[in-house]
């Protein structure tokens, strides 16, 4: 059930990626990178904004949604209530913000900021709310109006002439058409009782979870605000570009994995079934390892080539150092968000998750403040690194006293040694020589990996495939590893 779900969701989130992609590329050619500096420096706000105050509400969706805490329908009301009191606070201190006035920032685009936040929220929420109830079609086709949304309306108001705000009123109206479509598929006729327990319990829970995500933002996003301040909006924008490539194609992929493994892994922890939580746990971590250790090395070692081909010569020099490190830094943050973490989740000790996400993004913080006068972009890639491997350390730690989670060492090693071999092979080819040329090393190095991997058969692979192609053969699917 994991890897089906697994690659569903792959189909699910592999067009939206590939928008997101083209986004990044595009907005980066047409706004140069003070332009797409300030847009970053906005989207990071916003990122901040719904950091603090929705995200818990999103996660919170995912865990109870199909939980025993209350009925469905219960918890969705909820739910709903607890996003327009927000909704309220946020329409009040964007009225706020707009009356004082921001330097350098339009009242226009800090109103449009507002709305990219509300329906950004709403989206997000209901993506959530597709994954609890195991539907990746769902999922996809709500991930996929979002990303080709923002990447057509985005473009759009980047040809108007209005700069960087012209990305973001686009940006708005790809978020909003979806956000409308979802209230009027799932939210309609609710009938609920028990809806004042069932929201303090939501409370309860996601309290601290707001706290955590502020403290984790520090580490993925703050960065890019403090370059701004210190250096200016375009290193922040050429640091920025590098990031969000980095993290949207591993992130994305581990996401994948995370979508089809978190509502299995809760159902187990609500029947109290330590041997499928244990079963489930090793192919989890399996399949993030799998996926995140060949991005990452892939990353690294074709940095030159990549940032040429992905943002252009103005980006390309500064983004190809930045780019190995943020891709181990993103590694590491993945394995502790989307697998380590979910310990806490799983036994509703978020106060536990809470405390390694203060000590890491605190030291994220001190460090940033410390690197980036001295080093610039690099410094800031650097302390992220620095504070996401930290994190990674104090969540395995913390998260086993709450509920243990295999580690999959034999399996981790087995997949270093093919992303090794990988990185042994691309090496003497990094430099960056056009398209044609990257794609060739890609897929020399996606096969070096994947004959590694075949060779060693970590976390059953080459078993599982041979499963699912004698299960075609012989027509009825076969239970096992391949289901």
């Amino acid at each position: 059930m994991l890897v089906s779900n697994a690659f569903r969701y792959s189909l699910a989130r592999g067009l939206p990626g590939l928008a997101n992609f083209f986004a990044l590329a595009l907005f980066t050619r047409l706004l140069g990178p003070t332009g797409y500096g300030s847009y970053a420096l906005v989207i990071a706000t916003v990122g901040l904004a719904y950091a603090v105050l929705f995200q818990w509400l999103s996660l919170a969706t995912l865990r109870f949604a199909q939980s025993q805490l209350a009925d469905r329908a219960t918890v969705l009301v909820s739910v709903r209530r607890w996003y327009w009191r927000i909704a309220a606070v946020v329409v009040v201190l964007v009225a706020g913000v707009a009356i004082v006035g921001v330097p350098d920032l339009p009242r226009p685009t800090i109103v449009l900021a507002g709305v990219l936040l509300l329906a950004h929220a709403w989206v997000e929420i209901n993506l959530m709310l597709a994954s609890a109830d195991r539907r990746p079609g769902r999922y996809g086709w709500l991930a996929g109006v979002k990303a080709g949304g923002v990447l057509l309306f985005g473009a759009i108001g980047a040809w108007s002439g209005y700069g960087f705000g012209g990305v973001v009123a686009g940006a708005c109206v790809g978020l909003v058409l979806p956000a409308i479509w979802a209230a009027a598929r799932d939210w309609r006729g609710l009938a609920a009782g028990g809806v004042a327990a069932t929201e303090v319990a939501l409370g309860r829970y996601g309290a601290p979870l707001a706290v955590t995500y502020l403290l984790d933002f520090i580490i993925s996003t703050s960065d890019r605000l403090l370059i701004g301040a210190m250096l200016g909006a375009a290193a922040a924008g050429t640091y920025a570009a590098a990031y969000d490539l980095t993290q949207q194609s591993m992130w994305t992929l581990m996401m994948i994995v995370n979508l089809s493994a978190y509502p299995l892994m809760m159902t187990a922890v609500e029947r109290s079934d330590a041997v499928a939580l244990g079963a489930l746990g090793r192919r989890h971590i399996g399949l993030l390892l799998g996926i995140g250790l060949p991005v990452a090395a892939g990353l690294a070692v074709l940095a030159p080539g990549i940032s040429t081909a992905a943002f252009g010569s103005a980006f390309a020099r500064e983004a190809a150092t930045v780019l190995p490190i943020v891709a181990v830094a993103i590694l590491l943050g993945g394995l502790k968000s989307y697998y380590f973490d979910l310990a806490f989740q799983a036994g509703r000790s978020t106060k536990g998750q809470l405390i390694v996400a203060a000590v890491a993004g605190v030291a994220n913080l001190v460090l940033n403040i410390l690197w980036i006068p001295r080093f610039g972009p690099t410094g800031a890639a650097a302390a992220t690194l620095a504070a996401y491997g930290l994190g990674l350390g104090l969540s395995v730690v913390a998260g086993r006293r709450v509920v243990p989670l295999p580690f999959g060492g034999a399996d981790a090693g087995k997949l270093l040694l093919a992303a090794t071999a990988m990185l042994l092979v691309l090496y003497p080819f990094r430099a960056g020589d056009g398209l044609p040329a990257l794609a060739a090393k890609i897929v020399v190095g996606a096969a070096v990996y994947a004959t590694i991997c075949w060779l060693t058969n970590p976390a059953g692979v080459r078993d599982g495939i041979r499963a699912w192609w004698h299960s075609r053969a012989a027509g009825p699917p076969a239970t096992g590893w391949s289901s």
